[in-house]
């Protein structure tokens, strides 16, 4: 006996703009129980729990949207509904199963190749004008193919053009307005170029342009808390009115999108708590289907969500310690040098749009922004591809105490208004889902917000992170580390890393809690006491990017703040993809001098992205990935 259903899922509630269609067929086993050691694998949680009392084509529909999930069990008694995945029926129970039935998910049949496409003639070659944009080398946006800012001569545009042609390796021109003056260039980074008036600058590969980010909003995508299941994202809009106001009539005329989907209907919508307060935040939870590009409307703003199927590879970007404008003396000296807020603006945005980012992660110290003023200039810069991507962010003594220790003072953030910016989904909302965060503990009182603000647990593709903050002892912080760790073991990820802040005690964080000690006191702990090699950590709060621990811990610390024994600059990107996980890290500079390929190197990844520029970097890691088979 076997059943067919169609299941169309309207819009509307969670996942807000998603439909979901699929034909499958299933078998019935009558009167047949398979369960944990006996024949099929317990995909609830807890174990032995289900997933509520429904119909079978509704305890199916759950099934198909559940990444693994292969089979059901039915109790016919009660209508109670459990799912299955590496069900071997010849294992299950018959004794205990009179009140069962198990249903197997057939396999899809394979879908037969595709017609090979005629190959499409080449087209002429063309160029892309950016007006009023000088892009030169030194750290401004494009290669100098003539060396040490000479031009090629004075010429009419068209001859520039054909100059560039003439040279291996040219791919841009820069061509002054005033003097027709040509200066031949390779890939440039729009990002890192200057506005000026007197230059404009072509390209002559098709260039993929990111869509710049509306005027008065920030968009945040976080991954639901590991527990609320893989499909699950936090999306959340951050206005600052005065400026959306006069930007949104000329959003609504470009977005062609915007009305072919609905808005998303927001759970939590208020004004930033206690500071921060010129923002406001929308939120809700959404469901999304792994590996499949999803539209969502944020207030008529339309992103492109999508994330790796679980069990595939992954790519993401480290980025400790960022420091783009002195918050005082000439403390930011090193990152306004290598112009680090428009370089990292660049590198974002290149990957996002060429489908080669898939998270990215601030590590504490979060641009040493007391006000906000900072931090919402850096993510002004970012665009609409790039703030699609998810983001895990954790603390660090700066975004508690802005002077960087304890006590600190009245005005002093403590948490609250990075916390609201960032807006993860943490344990704090972990039993309401609709109240993001625990505001229990007011500013002035001069404490810290709640723990539970600051630890969250999720996975993207084959990688779980557990993200979490130092300033805390590890008695309030075990708790929390107790379920994520029951949740990794119920997951069996490739790859678990653990990321914080500081990489020693004191300046607010105590004895045992700076995160090298923490990765080696959560080993102890049920459910992550067997990872073995497969648990890494990421660290800051030392202004320099070095192996801390041999094929194990790295410090990722600079990233702008001045520090004579370092002042590096790179770019770590942790790829999981085919069977290996890799840290691949760009050199850019070193003791505040960059790297001399420092252009070519940027132009590469925001003309082509990360993976065709891998070439450039060093490999800090390069192992296989031993996990457990799914």
């Amino acid at each position: 006996m076997w059943w067919f259903i169609v299941l169309l899922f309207p819009v509307g509630g969670l996942g807000q703009g998603l439909t979901f269609a699929d034909n499958r067929t299933w078998d019935l086993h009558a009167a047949l129980n398979c369960y944990k050691n006996h024949g099929g694998d317990d995909m609830e949680v807890p174990t032995g729990s289900d997933c509520g009392d429904m119909s079978v084509t509704e305890c199916e529909a759950k099934c198909l949207i559940t990444a693994g999930c292969t089979a059901i069990v039915v109790d016919t008694e009660t209508t109670a509904c459990y799912r299955r995945r590496s069900v071997n029926l010849a294992n299950c129970d018959k004794s205990f199963g009179k009140t069962y039935d198990t249903y197997t998910l057939k396999p899809l049949p394979p879908t037969p190749a595709p017609p090979t496409p005629p190959t499409p003639p080449t087209p002429p070659s063309s160029w892309t004008q950016y007006k009023n944009t000088n892009c030169y080398g030194g750290g401004h946006g494009a290669k100098d193919l003539e060396g040490g800012g000479k031009d090629c001569g004075s010429m009419p545009l068209e001859a520039c053009q054909a100059k560039c042609d003439q040279l291996k390796g040219c791919f841009a021109i820069t061509w002054s307005t005033k003097t027709q003056k040509c200066y031949r260039r390779g890939y440039i980074m729009r990002e890192a170029c200057d506005n000026q008036t007197e230059y404009d600058t072509w390209v002559s590969y098709a260039n993929a342009v990111p869509t710049p980010t509306p005027a008065g909003i920030s968009i945040r995508v976080a991954k639901g808390l590991g527990t609320r299941g893989y499909d699950t994202m936090r999306l959340s809009l951050i206005r600052y009115d005065a400026e959306q106001r006069s930007s949104e009539s000329q959003w609504a005329k470009h977005n062609v999108l915007s009305s072919a989907v609905s808005d998303l209907k927001w759970s939590y919508s208020q004004k930033f708590q206690y500071r921060w307060t010129f923002a406001h935040l929308s939120s809700s939870l959404v469901n999304v289907t792994p590996g499949v590009a999803q539209n969502f409307r944020l207030d008529g703003n339309v992103i492109k969500v999508k994330i790796p199927k679980r069990t595939d590879g992954s790519i993401g970007i480290l980025i400790g310690d960022p420091c783009i404008k002195s918050p005082w003396s000439d403390s930011c000296s090193a990152g306004e040098n290598y112009r680090n807020k428009q370089v990292l603006q660049g590198v974002l945005n290149g990957m996002a749009i060429h489908d080669d980012l898939d998270y990215w992660v601030l590590m504490g110290d979060l641009f040493y922004d007391k006000s906000g003023i900072v931090t919402k200039e850096f993510f002004k810069g970012l665009s609409l591809e790039a703030s699609a991507q998810v983001q895990g962010v954790t603390m660090g003594n700066h975004d508690y105490w802005f002077g960087g220790s304890p006590p600190g003072d009245s005005g002093d953030s403590f948490g609250n208004g990075h916390m609201q910016w960032y807006a993860q989904d943490t344990m704090a909302s972990e039993t309401n889902a609709s109240q993001p965060f625990d505001f229990s503990i007011h500013p002035s009182t001069g404490k810290k917000a709640a723990i539970e603000n600051f630890i969250w647990y999720n996975m993207v593709g084959n990688v779980a992170m557990l993200g979490f903050s130092n300033a805390y002892s590890w008695k309030d912080s075990l708790p929390h580390f107790q379920k994520a760790c029951k949740w990794i073991a119920f997951e069996q990820p490739a790859l678990v890393i653990i990321i914080g802040h500081w990489n020693g005690n004191g300046m607010g964080c105590p004895s045992g809690m700076d995160t090298n000690h923490v990765y080696a006191s959560i080993k102890s702990v049920e459910g992550c006491d067997n990872l073995g090699d497969r648990l890494k950590y990421f660290e800051g709060h030392q202004h320099c990017n070095y192996e801390a621990k041999k094929n194990t811990g790295w410090v990722l610390g600079s990233f702008g703040y001045d520090d004579s024994s370092c002042n590096q600059f790179g770019l770590p990107i942790l790829d999981t993809r085919n069977g290996r996980v890799k840290l691949n890290y760009f050199d850019l500079g070193d003791k505040g001098t960059k790297v001399s390929n420092f252009d070519e190197i940027l132009g590469c990844i925001s003309a082509k992205g990360y993976s065709a520029c891998e070439h450039y970097a060093t490999a800090w890691l390069d192992q296989p990935l031993n996990s457990t088979t799914y």
